[in-house]
């Protein structure tokens, strides 16, 4: 087990900076996380999906800080308090414990925001299978290593590797996007991030007890994989823009008006959010060539001659 007292910090005054330079990141990474979010959920405030995104990277985020963060300080404190090896490696291990419900939620809110663009028939089967499984191999796993490894750090590589399923699981369906599917290599590197940063995060738990900068290195992961959906939304996979009430409805029937197909519909909010085709083509992992063809066909179903016109007619919409 790794000696987090106070002797440790005091005699490695670099060891000290170092951890707190990975509190500011870890902190900084979340507060990116939850903006991001709520960034998401702000522009799509009926879509479901993003609210619950929201409340998966709170939960995440509140697992890492209580059961990582937690760990940490209440080690430093009462290492000179309580002599006992023992007894404060059982506390230690009911605090961790305490905090496995909220990492547990959030796998949940994972698998549930993973198969959001699937519109089958027994899709909460389909999540509940999956964090199942997860949980079922985190278990399974726990049993699998050996009884030598202490107690708390069986149960952190196992909660790993649970937390490597969902992050397959989640590669997968981000991969298999139904719809019109991005570039195979974007969609390619997506899948392999996801796996990449499941594994990262079983070998630092593997090695994270046995020195301070591979638990460092641990703990880094652990913020990065959990900001990682957001960020995928934000800037990597399709996300509708949706409006509300009136605007909404007004857009619907402007829509079916002119006959606008619901690729094109979302072509058109990002022409008005002023994108360019090959930032629409990125964002909606589409080739530039499709947009450029879903843009002239707009423009012919809307009688307009140029993105300007485009948008001023869409601006008009709740004055129509």
């Amino acid at each position: 087990m790794l000696k987090f007292g106070v002797e440790n910090f005091a005699l490695v005054p670099l060891l000290t900076l170092a951890y707190i330079i990975t509190f500011i990141l870890t902190l900084s990474i979340a507060a990116l996380g939850v903006l991001l979010s709520e960034s998401i959920r702000k522009q799509n405030p009926e879509n479901r999906t993003f609210t619950i995104l929201m409340y998966q990277q709170i939960l995440m985020y509140v697992f890492a800080f209580y059961a990582i963060w937690g760990q940490l300080l209440l080690k430093w404190i009462i290492n000179n308090e309580i002599a006992e090896q023992e007894l404060m490696n059982k506390i230690l291990f009911a605090l961790f414990l305490c905090s496995i419900p909220f990492l547990l939620f959030s796998w949940w809110f994972y698998t549930d925001i993973s198969i959001h663009a699937y519109k089958f028939n027994g899709k909460l089967f389909v999540q509940f299978s999956i964090f199942t499984l997860s949980t079922a191999l985190s278990v399974g796993f726990f049993f699998f290593l050996s009884n030598e490894i202490p107690m708390i750090n069986r149960v952190i590589q196992s909660l790993s590797f649970g937390n490597m399923a969902i992050m397959t699981a989640a590669g997968i369906f981000f991969f298999f996007k139904p719809g019109e599917k991005a570039p195979f290599p974007k969609r390619f590197i997506l899948l392999v991030s996801f796996l990449l940063l499941g594994f990262s995060m079983i070998a630092g738990a593997k090695y994270y007890p046995e020195n301070h900068w591979l638990a460092m290195v641990f703990i880094l992961f652990v913020f990065i994989a959990a900001v990682f959906l957001p960020f995928i939304f934000k800037y990597v996979i399709n996300v509708e823009q949706n409006t509300t009430g009136e605007n909404f409805t007004a857009f619907q029937a402007f829509c079916q008006k002119f006959g606008i197909s619901k690729r094109e519909a979302e072509i058109i909010e990002q022409v008005c959010a002023g994108l360019t085709n090959q930032e629409i083509a990125d964002k909606l992992f589409i080739t530039l060539q499709t947009v450029k063809d879903h843009v002239s066909r707009i423009y012919l179903k809307t009688n307009v001659r140029n993105r300007t016109e485009l948008a001023n007619l869409v601006r008009e919409i709740p004055k129509n």
